[in-house]
């Protein structure tokens, strides 16, 4: 049979289309008279044909192997990502940045064609995440990873020559996470001496029951990132070079005394990033013999889920910088008023000069921000404290000192009422800037016009006052009454943001009162307090709090 390259040239000049056609009606004519081997050779040649006709209809056939490795180094890498505990609201289980690929999500890339397995089987990335299923033989795919460092995935069951695979590959595992510990020889496991692992996620991996300590990993010291959940016990391991630790979801039966878990955290000097979910200690009272663990690195301290007191029990056993920031969210009741001393000490606190109080339902969210940290308090009470209002919020931040205090509400929910607004502000003396919203309006306006009445009532030199209009206007009518109010007041200066998707009812009222101090803004979303670098930062354990602040 002749090549397509060796044919006529008349050939060349019939459209692709008629030459088709002509070839379809001679085969139907011929068929019956052919050999078996022509029709074998015949066939042979349409099918290669044929494959060549789809390769060209396929996008991804004009694509180049380079092209298509970039892409297929896009495969995505769920297992810690999506594994997450309903109890907890549906939170992910350990850190999100590890980019673990498993073989089952690799394997069906090689079954496409030929050209998809050469290439697929060339990108040693996609072959680093040994996972214990055992699709492939283990050495295979750490051939194919060509020497490069391996993380190891383990969920429930544990085969028994994988355990036997690790022993001898250990020096080459540099990521380990192993979650829902179903076989009763995983002590051994996490015994192993892995020299170069350098991130761990242990979830439900409890050894015997009486043990609070134990060396993990062969006592390894090249940790740099740990999560640790449900786990009844704590590393025996100095780690000087963990930064990031995560422990969450402690058991009933706890990680023994307050003592044993500030030793811990000694042995963790340059942790960078802390956060601890529904830990608890065991104990509500004070240990001064314990001492305080010092984390003179630690930029980012996440407290949440916990009880009552148990934050004083914390923060008074460790020592952090003053450039820390400290977020607590609590688990159901408000802080108390020994927590809220105990936050009052933290040094963050020291710099702070703006605040802002967001109600919701019925109880506060406090954030008190300086230039570089802040402290952000979840559940923070002050409605039924006895006048003076902010009695609670006095104790954690120098009221006087504030420069910029935001008095917010999220939607549907009733503003903060005249009295207490009124005895937060009383002890302020330098605020410049007061942001309220739309539904707060009247009841800041209410407490300006008392406190012209009344020469007793002190309330500070108010420059700019922000309004946020989250809700729909009930009555513009009275915006144009409170703007009066304000330029009798001697406000310098009013802006009153509004979101773009709301009517714009302010500005014909406005335009007609002729109020020069008053600025209109258009925003796609409601703003919130400018935050710093290390209170704006998203990390794989550090939320940034926009999440918190918003008012939607």
């Amino acid at each position: 049979m002749l090549d397509h390259t060796t044919l006529a040239s008349p050939i060349d000049d019939i459209p692709l289309l008629q030459l088709a056609e002509w070839l379809q009606a001679r085969l139907a004519r011929e068929v019956g008279t052919m050999s078996r081997s022509v029709l074998e050779q015949v066939a042979s040649s349409y099918k290669a044909v044929y494959l060549e006709a789809q390769y060209a209809l396929d996008a991804t056939y004009r694509l180049s192997p380079e092209v298509l490795g970039l892409i297929f180094r896009y495969v995505p890498g769920t297992p810690l990502n999506d594994l997450t505990d309903q109890s907890i609201g549906g939170r992910p289980l350990c850190f999100k940045d590890h980019d673990l690929v498993r073989s089952r999500d690799v394997v069906p890339l090689t079954h496409v064609c030929r050209r998809w397995r050469a290439i697929t089987i060339g990108l040693p990335e996609l072959w680093t995440t040994i996972d214990g299923t055992k699709q492939i033989p283990y050495d295979v795919q750490a051939m194919r990873s060509r020497t490069r460092p391996l993380k190891v995935f383990i969920h429930s069951y544990l085969r028994s020559e994988f355990r036997r695979w690790l022993r001898t590959h250990a020096s080459d595992v540099q990521e380990f996470h192993y979650i829902y510990a179903a076989n009763a020889d995983r002590y051994a496991v996490l015994m192993t001496d892995y020299p170069n692992v350098r991130a761990a996620t242990l979830v439900d991996n409890n050894i015997r029951i009486r043990d609070t300590q134990c060396e993990l990993f062969g006592g390894s010291t090249s940790l740099r990132s740990l999560c640790m959940q449900g786990i009844s016990w704590l590393p025996t391991n100095h780690f000087p070079h963990l930064t990031r630790l995560y422990l969450g979801n402690q058991p009933e039966h706890g990680t023994g005394s307050m003592a044993e878990f500030a030793a811990f955290l000694a042995r963790c000097p340059n942790l960078v990033d802390l956060i601890l979910l529904h830990w608890h200690f065991g104990q509500v009272t004070l240990t001064p013999e314990i001492g305080s663990a010092q984390l003179p690195q630690l930029r980012r301290l996440t407290l949440q889920g916990f009880h009552q007191g148990e934050i004083m029990i914390f923060l008074s056993h460790i020592y952090v910088p003053a450039d820390a920031a400290l977020c607590v969210r609590m688990m159901h009741n408000p802080v108390d008023l020994l927590d809220v001393v105990a936050v009052s000490s933290f040094p963050a606190l020291e710099s702070c000069n703006r605040v802002q109080i967001i109600k919701s339902a019925s109880v506060f969210s406090m954030t008190a921000l300086g230039h570089t940290s802040g402290v952000y308090i979840q559940k923070f009470d002050i409605k039924d404290e006895l006048p003076p209002r902010g009695g609670k919020l006095a104790k954690i931040i120098p009221l006087p000192h504030l420069e910029e205090l935001w008095l917010v509400e999220r939607q549907s929910c009733e503003p903060m009422p005249s009295e207490v607004l009124r005895d937060l502000l009383r002890p302020i003396r330098a605020l410049r800037k007061l942001v309220i919203t739309s539904e707060g309006l009247p009841e800041l306006n209410h407490v300006l016009r008392f406190t012209n009445i009344d020469a007793t009532a002190r309330h500070p030199p108010i420059h700019e006052i922000h309004i946020l209009v989250n809700s729909p206007p009930k009555n513009s009518r009275i915006v144009v009454k409170c703007m009066k109010d304000f330029k009798a007041a001697k406000i310098a200066k009013v802006v009153i943001v509004i979101p773009k998707d709301y009517p714009a009812v302010y500005e014909p009222a406005l335009a007609v009162a002729g109020f020069d101090f008053v600025e209109l803004r258009r925003t796609r979303a409601m703003p919130c307090i400018e935050l710093p670098s290390v209170c704006a930062t998203r990390s794989e354990l550090w939320p940034s709090w926009d999440n918190f602040l918003t008012l939607a």
